[in-house]
C-alpha cells in the first residue's frame, strides 16, 4: 500500500508540472524578430525616365542588423529587335553599415523599368526585393533643374524645346540626385543651375557634367559667380561688379511682337573671350551669352531668371523656348540611345557578319549537284554499256553516293571553326583632353558548349544580350564594381552572347589638330596623340570630306592643297565609307548603321570640323574576352572621332581649294 501511494504522488505531480509547463507556453507570447532590412527606390530624375535609354536608380536600405556586405541583383529579359534579346543577372555589392542606413546608385535598362524589374538585396540569411516604376516621358523635352530651391524651376514653366516644338518639362533635381556619369544625362534636353549650385556638386559629378556638354549637352547657367578654373574656362561670363540693367533687348530676340519687360532687374557678368558670342546684350553689357564647348554649348544668363521682373514677364516663356532651340541647333549629341530604330544595342548585328558562318554561294552547290548529276548518269551509264557491265550499277551508285555525302560532310567539318569566333565593335569619342566617352559591343559563340568572362576597366555599365534562336543560352552575371567584369556560363553550342559596355575614360590622347578656314578653303595640320595607329583619317567640313591617310602615334600630315577631297554625298557616312570601306563592309556595317542613325548628315559648320578614324587594334572601346577554348577567329573595329574648331582667317597663304 505504501508503494502505491508513493507511486500515486509522484504521478500527480508529474501531471501538475506538466500542465503547468503547457499553460506557460501557451500564455506566454511568442517575440518575432522584426525584419533586419528595408529598401525603397527612387526611379530616373524624379520618377522621369526615358524607356529607350539607361535609368539611374537610386536605392535606399535600411539595415537593422550587423553590419554586413549585401548583394543586389536585377534580372533583365527584354526583347529587342533583329532576334536579339537583353538576358543576364545585373549584380552589386554594397555594404551595410550596422543599424544605419545607405544610399545606393544603380542603373537600369529603360525597358527593364518599364516591365517593372525587380531589384533584390541580399545580405546573409535576410532579404528584400522591391519593384521600380517611375513615369516614362513621351512626347517631350525634359529639362533637369538642379537646385535645392523648390521653385528654382519655375521661369520654365510654359515653354517649349524649340527644335521640335515639343513641351518642356523642368524637373527639379537636388544637387546630390545629379547623376555623375555623362550617359546618364544624354535623354535631357538640357540642364540648369546656378554658380553656387555648380560649386555645391561632388568632383566627379562636375566632371561628368562638363563631358556631357563637350559630347553634345545643352548647359544653361543662370547667373554669375565665382566657380572652380576648370570651369571658368567653359563658362561665357565672368564675375564683375553688379548693377541695375533694362531687359528691354530680350524682347528683341523673340519672333513676333511682345512688350518689353518693365522695371530693371540685377545683373552682373563680363565677357570670357572673344570666342563668346552675345545673344541678348552687347558685348560690353551681356544679358545672355553663349559658348561653345566641343560639342556642346554653355548658356549663361547675367541676371537671375527667378526675378519678378523676369518671370512676371509675358514673353518669359517664348524667351526660354528661343534659348532652347538656338542652343540645341548648335549641339550635337554623340551618345546614341540605348534601344530603339539607331539604338547603340544594334551593334549586336555585327555577328552577322563573321566570315565562318557564311555558307557557300548557290553557285557553288549548284555546280557540286551538276557534276553528281552528271557523274551518275549519262557518264556512269555509257561507261558501263561500253564495257557491258549494266549491272554493275547496282554497286556503283550506291557506291558514288556514299562517297558524296562523306566528302561532303568532310567539307563541312573542314569549314567548320575549330574553336571560339568573337568579333568587338565600338566607339572611341574623344573630347579632345585626354578624356573619352567609350562603348561598344563584344560578341563571341563556339561550335562547342563553353564558358567565358568578357572584362573592361575602362567602363562603368555592361549589360549582356544574346540571340533568340538557340535553346541553351546558359546564365549569365554581369558586375559593375571597379569597371565591369561579366561571366558567361554554360552558354550552348553555337549560342551568341555580348556585352555592351559604355564609360568615361581617361588618358586616350587627342588628335591635335590646328585647322583654318578663308573663303570657303581649310588648311592645317594633324597630329595623333593617341597610343593607337589610325587607319583612313579624315577631315569633315563645308560639306566636304578631306583624306589624310594612315596616322601612327606621333605622326602628323599637313591639310593643304593636295590633299584629296570628296564632296559629301547624303550622310557623312556614305561618303566616309567610299574612302574607308571597313565602315560598311563586315563587322563595321553595325557601326555605320547606328552613327548614320545619330546626328546631322554633315555634322561640321563653319567653324568646326569633325575628324574621324578607324582603329583595328585593341581599345578602351571594346571589352576583352577571356575563355579556355582556343579563339579560332577575332575581328574588330573601333571608329575614333573627335570635333576640332576651325579658325576663319583671311591670308591667302595655307590656302586649300574645296
Amino acid at each position: 500500500m505504501r508503494a502505491f501511494r508513493w507511486l500515486g504522488r509522484w504521478t500527480v505531480t508529474g501531471l501538475l508540472s506538466a500542465a503547468a509547463a503547457f499553460a506557460a507556453a501557451v500564455c506566454v507570447p511568442v517575440r518575432v524578430e522584426a525584419a533586419t532590412l528595408q529598401m525603397s527606390a527612387v526611379v530616373g530624375l524624379n520618377g522621369y525616365y526615358s524607356k529607350d535609354r539607361l535609368v539611374p536608380v537610386v536605392l535606399h536600405i535600411v539595415n537593422r542588423g550587423n553590419s554586413s556586405t549585401a548583394r543586389l541583383r536585377v534580372v533583365v529579359h527584354q526583347p529587342l529587335p533583329n532576334d536579339r534579346v537583353m538576358d543576364g543577372h545585373l549584380v552589386w555589392s554594397v555594404h551595410l553599415p550596422a543599424h544605419g542606413s545607405v544610399d545606393k546608385r544603380i542603373v537600369v535598362p529603360g525597358q527593364a523599368v518599364a516591365d517593372g524589374a525587380q531589384v533584390v538585396c541580399e545580405a546573409g540569411a535576410s532579404s528584400v526585393s522591391t519593384s521600380l516604376g517611375g513615369n516614362p516621358f513621351g512626347r517631350v523635352s525634359l529639362v533637369a533643374v538642379v537646385s535645392s530651391r523648390a521653385q528654382a524651376a519655375q521661369f520654365l514653366t510654359s515653354s517649349s524645346n524649340g527644335r521640335n516644338g515639343q513641351p518642356v518639362l523642368p524637373v527639379r533635381v537636388t544637387p546630390r540626385a545629379l547623376p555623375d556619369f555623362p550617359y546618364l544625362l544624354e535623354d535631357l534636353t538640357a540642364v540648369s543651375l546656378s554658380p553656387d549650385t555648380l560649386s555645391e556638386l561632388t568632383r566627379q559629378q562636375r566632371s561628368a557634367l562638363s563631358m556631357w556638354v563637350k559630347l553634345g549637352g545643352l548647359l544653361l547657367v543662370t547667373g554669375v559667380g565665382k566657380v572652380d578654373a576648370a570651369w571658368q574656362e567653359q563658362l561665357p561670363l565672368r564675375p564683375s561688379s553688379s548693377h541695375r540693367v533694362s531687359l528691354a533687348s530680350l524682347a528683341s530676340v523673340i519672333q513676333g511682337s511682345v512688350q518689353p519687360p518693365s522695371g530693371k532687374v540685377d545683373a552682373e557678368g563680363r565677357i570670357a573671350g572673344d570666342d563668346v558670342q552675345v545673344w541678348a546684350g552687347t558685348r560690353e553689357q551681356p544679358l545672355i551669352a553663349a559658348r561653345t564647348v566641343g560639342r556642346g554649348v554653355v548658356v549663361q544668363t547675367a541676371f537671375s531668371p527667378l526675378q519678378p521682373a523676369v518671370i512676371g514677364w509675358s514673353g518669359n516663356a517664348a524667351l526660354w523656348t528661343w534659348v532652347l532651340r538656338s542652343g540645341g541647333s548648335q549641339s550635337q549629341q554623340a551618345l546614341p540611345p540605348l534601344t530603339g530604330a539607331g539604338g547603340a544595342l544594334n551593334l549586336a548585328t555585327a555577328s552577322d557578319a563573321l566570315p565562318p558562318l557564311r555558307v557557300p554561294s548557290l553557285r557553288i552547290w549548284g555546280s557540286l549537284f551538276a557534276v553528281y548529276a552528271l557523274v551518275i548518269g549519262p557518264i556512269l551509264f555509257f561507261v558501263l554499256r561500253r564495257r557491258k557491265r549494266e549491272s554493275w550499277a547496282w554497286v556503283v551508285l550506291p557506291l558514288l553516293s556514299v562517297v558524296t555525302t562523306v566528302g561532303i560532310y568532310g567539307f563541312g567539318i573542314a569549314q567548320r571553326p575549330n574553336g571560339v569566333l568573337t568579333e568587338g565593335v565600338g566607339v572611341l569619342e574623344l573630347v579632345g583632353d585626354g578624356s573619352a566617352e567609350v562603348y561598344g559591343m563584344r560578341g563571341f559563340m563556339s561550335p562547342l558548349v563553353t564558358s567565358a568572362s568578357v572584362t573592361t576597366e575602362d567602363a562603368s555599365y555592361g549589360l549582356s544580350l544574346a540571340e533568340t534562336n538557340v535553346r541553351a543560352l546558359g546564365e549569365a552575371y554581369v558586375a559593375e564594381d571597379g569597371g565591369v567584369s561579366a561571366r558567361f556560363e554554360s552558354v550552348g553550342r553555337w549560342g551568341v552572347r555580348y556585352l555592351y559596355t559604355i564609360g568615361a575614360v581617361h588618358g586616350q590622347g587627342r588628335l591635335n589638330a590646328s585647322l583654318d578656314s578663308s573663303l570657303g578653303t581649310i588648311s592645317g595640320m594633324v597630329s595623333n596623340e593617341t597610343s593607337y595607329t589610325l587607319e583612313d583619317v579624315a577631315v569633315i567640313w563645308n560639306h566636304h570630306l578631306y583624306e589624310l591617310g594612315t596616322l601612327r602615334p606621333g605622326q602628323s600630315v599637313v591639310l593643304d592643297d593636295r590633299t584629296k577631297a570628296l564632296s559629301l554625298d547624303g550622310n557623312w557616312v556614305t561618303t566616309y565609307g567610299r574612302y574607308n570601306a571597313d565602315i560598311t563592309h563586315g563587322v563595321g556595317r553595325a557601326l555605320a548603321q547606328v552613327l548614320a542613325a545619330n546626328g546631322k548628315a554633315d555634322p561640321s559648320s563653319s567653324g568646326q570640323a569633325m575628324l574621324v578614324a578607324t582603329c583595328t587594334s585593341d581599345t578602351a572601346a571594346i571589352p576583352e574576352l577571356r575563355t579556355l577554348q582556343h579563339v579560332a577567329s577575332e575581328q574588330q573595329l573601333t571608329v575614333v572621332r573627335q570635333f576640332q574648331s576651325v579658325t576663319p582667317v583671311f591670308t591667302s597663304d595655307r590656302m586649300m581649294q574645296s
